[in-house]
């Protein structure tokens, strides 16, 4: 494993971290999925063990994954002993009666939101504490930042971050200089990220942590034109019809340029790492098999020879947009 800093913070990451919201397990909000599908917790608990054991020290989840889910499983496998390895969750999301629920970013809930994690995750401080996607006037509200800098002054949050939906978010945020490190969406099929978003973390010393680095699983080659998601997989919402068919075009026409040397999960992480601007990334994971595939990324990238990422480039647009 290979490690980098993570921007500005004291905190150093390795290059491939574990993202916790698949072993959160299958999960129906308002009648829509928002996980990835079912999961058995002690594939989930052997899973995050591989990780830890391999060399993984950030891994990044949030209080919606499985409805708290996600952050119970990991307290269970890492309340004695998270020494050594950092904690990236989100607040945001909540739960309300009627479903689906709403995005909530006020002074009282964010309170009581770490506090419930803090007591899910049995830490005593979260790593990295993340605004969950929050809508763009929430920039702009003081109070928010102001309740997150109280966190860090109790001792309960270290760094402060948001995952954003869109590049030109994140170059409001920076200029702005409230956040310590951002979690972006970047993949081999969605490089908006590469215009202006990830030089400028790379100027401004922001952590990044990329998410959906695998295309929502799209580029582990694993899926076809005829693929039918179940009702608590999220992706069975909008990866269907005319999209997935775009998709898996993409994907074969990327397999293409990889050649047969390398797994696609190897080429896919390892091609987002080569960003200079890029601090982790955090693919799922919801066995010990699918842990060690996206470990593999952190080695000798020398089977993919001279030009590849401009292989790629030229295989496909990376325009492709409708991604969670």
């Amino acid at each position: 494993m290979r490690y980098r800093k993570l921007g500005r913070t004291d905190i150093e990451v390795s290059e491939v971290g574990f993202g916790a919201w698949a072993v959160g397990g299958g999960f129906e909000l308002g009648g829509s999925g928002i996980g990835y599908g079912p999961t058995d917790d002690a594939t989930s608990i052997s899973a995050v063990y591989r990780a830890v054991d391999l060399g993984v020290t950030l891994i990044d989840t949030a209080d919606a994954y499985g409805a708290g889910h996600s952050e119970e499983l990991l307290g269970e496998a890492l309340g004695g002993r998270w020494d050594g390895i950092n904690l990236a969750t989100k607040v945001g999301n909540e739960r309300c009666d009627p479903l689906p629920g709403r995005k909530n970013f006020g002074r009282d809930y964010i309170f009581e939101a770490c506090e419930r994690s803090l007591t899910r995750l049995k830490k005593d401080v979260i790593d990295v504490y993340q605004l969950h996607n929050p809508p763009p006037e929430v920039f702009s509200q003081d109070d928010v930042w102001t309740t997150l800098a109280d966190l860090r002054q109790q001792g309960k949050i270290r760094f402060v971050g948001m995952s954003i939906s869109d590049p030109p978010e994140g170059v409001e945020l920076i200029s702005s200089d409230r956040v310590d490190v951002l979690q972006i969406h970047y993949n081999i099929l969605t490089r908006h990220a590469e215009a202006e978003l990830l030089p400028l973390c790379k100027k401004q010393n922001i952590g990044t942590l990329i998410r959906v680095p695998m295309a929502s699983g799209l580029l582990g080659g694993n899926y076809t034109k005829d693929t039918v998601f179940p009702s608590t997989d999220h992706r069975g919402n909008w990866l269907k019809d005319e999209l997935l068919s775009r998709a898996i075009d993409d994907v074969d026409a990327v397999r293409e340029a990889i050649g047969g040397d390398l797994s696609m999960a190897e080429a896919a992480l390892r091609f987002v790492l080569e960003n200079p601007a890029v601090s982790c990334v955090i693919p799922g994971a919801k066995t010990p098999h699918q842990v060690d595939a996206n470990i593999a990324a952190s080695a000798d990238t020398s089977l993919l020879g001279d030009g590849w990422t401009e292989r790629i480039r030229q295989a496909v647009a990376g325009d492709f947009v409708r991604m969670t």
